[in-house]
């Protein structure tokens, strides 16, 4: 009788950058279908992706799968597909594995997977990923078609999520959806979860050769291309969001010339029962909007960027057929040569019952209930900078100010627009330093807002400053003019020279 030799193999599986995968949390999908990852292993091994995933979700060290019969040659498949097609498994690192296996038949007796947090940290990982996925889909409910839904999902990930490499997370949902950073994988493995959700089938399309990977979703049973990566501008904007990428057809997406995109038919994850041949999304309405796509209570939002062919951007209120401007604005923005942007650049946002948007250099609040609009920012003269986009947090209304959108996002500044109700208020100062020739005055303004200000001079033998931010210089000498104004402070630095100085 020949004697079984067991040897214990640890083996790298290179799994490269594109492969997608559906990493999530201990909650499972409530009814839409994730497909495998790789189509042919669930049709060879039946259920060897749920066994796997789940003994992954109960933390096992060792998974025992020799009941499968799987060959050595076929564990990195199988494995992958078992990883990546289940949708709350982010805690494990798919790019290694361990295994055993019998010599004398090369049939995988047992795997061993890397998790990439301690076992006492995957709880508070996990919490936070379903803390993060019920703020994803607090705008979805099921009055929303399949469409809807997607269409909701992709923009808010696009919006949310930075691309950004930074170490293994980075591949998983719970970068895209918790640390809102993350590459072409972790966007994949989110909208594939967030998808699953809320009823919405999809699938993984990886292209090995090409370094990159997307989805394909099915709506009312037909497949499409959604890239929510490549919908993702680089560098950030906030409010901006292609959707070039989504729901596309094989044709219009070959129509591109997209080489991340080409030859995935290639791929292992790919065969013919998942072609994209329904056209009906080609020329959606959505195409070519670059903001968020918003619907409430039905009736759908966006800023349509090239109004009637004239370049002027406008917020349209869309239902079915019907549609209306709100608000045309015929704002031009210029590169910092002075030449024209044939795109504009107005962004919008959704928040208790009012859609923000913005114009080039004004901010504007559309009530959905009471058809009220208004303008409640305007940037002072002396601001040379422009809006390139519009969001909220905390309670805070930003508009991203830049002097062109291929400025990076380190390079542009946030005005920080408080939200108080019916009001938004910004204080704001002209400059923060000045020099002033003796016995000569200087108007020391917060400009903007309701609310009294109160003025202070560090030194009254230097400067004094009269209640309305009147400053008379009267010593040589330097001291600090000090403004507050609902509750936040502003510092003017004065510089005193004698009679005659330049300014």
């Amino acid at each position: 009788m020949k004697v079984l030799l067991k040897s214990f193999v640890s083996i790298l599986l290179i799994i490269l950058f594109t492969l997608p995968a559906i990493s999530a949390a201990a909650e499972s999908s409530d009814s839409g279908k994730v497909y495998s990852y790789i189509p042919e292993v669930e049709e060879q091994y039946d259920g060897v992706e749920d066994f796997i995933s789940d003994a992954i979700r109960n933390l096992k060290a060792s998974i025992n799968i020799s009941s499968y019969k799987i060959p050595v040659s076929e564990i990195v498949s199988v494995f992958k597909s078992a990883v990546f097609s289940n949708p709350d498994i982010f805690y494990v690192d798919a790019s290694y594995i361990h295994y055993t296996y019998n010599k004398s038949n090369n049939i995988i007796k047992s795997i061993q997977p890397i998790y990439l947090f301690s076992a006492s940290e995957i709880p508070s990982k996990i919490k936070k990923f379903n803390k993060a996925v019920n703020a994803f889909l607090s705008d979805i409910d099921d009055s929303m078609s399949e469409t809807q839904k997607a269409l909701a999902i992709h923009d808010k990930i696009a919006l949310n999520c930075e691309y950004k490499l930074k170490g293994l997370i980075s591949y998983t949902a719970y970068s895209a959806l918790v640390e809102k950073k993350s590459v072409c994988e972790g966007y994949v493995r989110a909208y594939n979860y967030l998808l699953a959700k809320v009823g919405v089938d999809s699938k993984c399309i990886n292209n090995n050769a090409k370094s990159h990977c997307w989805n394909i979703v099915k709506i009312d049973g037909k497949w499409y291309h959604v890239d929510v990566t490549h919908d993702d501008p680089t560098p950030e904007t906030k409010g901006y969001v292609r959707h070039k990428y989504f729901l596309v057809s094989d044709k219009k997406l070959a129509s591109y010339n997209s080489t991340p995109h080409s030859g995935y038919k290639d791929d292992a994850s790919y065969n013919s029962d998942y072609k994209c041949s329904s056209t009906s999304y080609d020329s959606a309405f959505f195409r070519n909007v670059t903001s968020q796509v918003l619907y409430v209570d039905g009736i759908c939002y966006y800023i349509d960027s090239n109004y009637r062919n004239k370049g002027y951007a406008a917020l349209i209120e869309k239902f079915d057929d019907w549609k209306r401007a709100v608000k045309v604005m015929k704002d031009t923005w210029y590169t910092s040569s002075g030449k024209k942007y044939r795109d504009t650049f107005s962004k919008l946002f959704y928040k208790d019952g009012n859609v923000y948007f913005n114009s080039k250099r004004e901010i504007y609040r559309y009530s959905v209930y009471s058809d009220n609009l208004k303008r409640i920012f305007k940037m002072p003269s002396f601001w040379t900078t422009d809006f390139y986009g519009i969001g909220e947090k905390n309670s805070y209304i930003y508009g991203v100010r830049r002097k062109e959108p291929t400025e990076t996002a380190n390079g542009s500044r946030l005005v920080k627009i408080l939200s108080r109700s019916k009001t938004l208020t910004l204080p704001y100062v002209r400059r923060t330093s000045v020099t002033v020739r003796k016995g000569k005055l200087y108007i020391f303004k917060v400009y903007k807002g309701s609310g009294s200000v109160t003025y202070r001079s560090s030194n009254r033998k230097i400067a004094l400053v009269t209640s309305s931010g009147r400053v008379r210089a009267i010593k040589c000498g330097t001291c600090t003019i000090t403004a507050k104004k609902n509750g936040i402070t502003f510092k003017l630095k004065l510089k005193v020279k004698k009679r005659g100085a330049v300014t």
